[in-house]
């Protein structure tokens, strides 16, 4: 069923910067480090641009080094500060996770009306992605989890509980006690257990240890003894001091989800090209106005709803005034808002076919741009049983 009424169309195209200004943006960072951290001023550095703002500050919680290396000493300085990233030091490598929902300890709330005084833990679903700074990729890389492993879960201090204090993703156990129910989980937190990376799952570039059957050890092994862990809280003011996308309708947090899930650095931009509202709702518009920009990102907002998706290519008109042309590029589908509890999330990446009309013509389904066959822009009848359909006029 066909969306009417959309509230806002919005294209946005990815701009770069000089290289100059990617110079002077280093200079700066390396030279304000967070006081206590463990981290180098290229790590620094390069947590900064995983976490896309560049105005963002990074304070420092937790390091074992300094603070102990009991659970307790982690939960103390810790508290319910989020967000946070969590910092693995071993050997050469530098690994990580940031959690949107913190190490949260459940409240007298939390206690009644769920089952956390029997298993000991508290779960919660939150915003988790993995990265590595060092030690595995040449370059510092972000990793998305698959949905059903955005979550984190929390022993209980004082509890007895099994195996772990924290489980993080489905794959980084701190204070790794051992598998089975007679296991407590280990006096010292940096006592580690990190599932293997399955390699269909990697970025390219992994030069870290591998397995018997090729899959990704990070840390260099599932068990293992940590040099240092470090917890940082991402400031949640700077978070929102984020690169106003000048001209669109996206607020910080829906600026910052585009942000990182298009995985822009510091050196780059998201630049409004089309908006709806402002430069005219017909399909002449829309191409006059994008041109033979590539690397597009295509917003709809209706009422409380935000989504919409990526193409990598930029849009390929035919030259026939009738005709519809069909390519295939890479891409994915997004929500920013009002699709998912947890807030913005990014789905599955991959080759999307894209169907463009002429400029009088129509493609298939009855409208001028389809993504992935599931968005279609200036919908309007699809040809069928005969009757010839025919695209909407208006973009909405």
């Amino acid at each position: 069923m066909a969306i009417r009424a959309v509230v806002y169309l919005l294209i946005l195209s990815v701009a770069w910067t000089s290289a100059e200004a990617q110079q002077v943006h280093l200079r700066r960072v390396q030279s304000d480090l967070p006081n206590g951290t463990s981290l180098s001023a290229s790590e620094y550095d390069a947590l900064l641009g995983l976490l896309v703002n560049d105005t963002t500050e990074l304070i420092s919680l937790y390091r074992t080094s300094v603070h102990g290396t009991e659970y307790g000493n982690l939960l103390d300085r810790v508290g319910n500060a989020l967000p946070l990233v969590l910092v693995i030091k071993k050997d050469e490598y530098v690994f990580g996770y940031y959690i949107g929902g913190g190490l949260l300890q459940p409240d007298d709330h939390t206690r009644k009306f769920t089952d956390v005084n029997k298993t000991g833990t508290l779960n919660y679903m939150c915003d988790v992605w993995r990265f590595s700074l060092a030690g595995h990729f040449p370059t510092p890389t972000k990793m998305d989890l698959d949905s059903n492993e955005t979550f984190v879960t929390v022993a209980v201090r004082g509890a007895d509980v099994c195996c772990e204090n924290v489980n993080i993703g489905a794959a980084l156990h701190l204070g790794w006690g051992g598998s089975g129910g007679s296991h407590q989980p280990a006096a010292d937190i940096r006592s580690c257990y990190h599932e293997a990376i399955v390699s269909d799952d990697l970025p390219e570039g992994y030069i870290g240890e591998r397995d018997e059957d090729g899959d990704a050890l990070f840390g260099g092994s599932r068990e293992l003894m940590a040099d240092e862990v470090e917890v940082i809280r991402v400031d949640g003011r700077s978070l929102l001091s984020l690169k106003v996308i000048e001209g669109a309708t996206l607020d910080a947090l829906q600026s910052a989800a585009l942000y990182r899930f298009l995985g822009l650095t510091t050196v780059s931009r998201l630049k409004l090209i089309y908006r709806a509202s402002r430069d005219g709702s017909s399909y002449g518009d829309l191409l006059r106005c994008v041109s033979d920009a590539s690397g597009l990102v295509f917003v709809i907002r209706k009422g409380k709803y935000v989504f919409g998706a990526f193409i990598s290519d930029h849009i390929q008109v035919p030259l026939d005034y009738k005709g519809g042309h069909f390519y295939s590029c890479d891409g994915w589908d997004f929500s920013l808002a009002g699709h998912f509890a947890k807030g913005p999330t990014k789905l599955e990446e991959g080759s999307r076919d894209v169907g463009v009309a002429g400029r009088e013509g129509q493609v298939d389904n009855g409208s001028k741009l389809n993504i992935g066959w599931w968005l279609s822009l200036g919908y309007g009848t699809p040809a069928r049983l005969g009757c010839e359909g025919g695209a909407a006029a208006d973009m909405h």
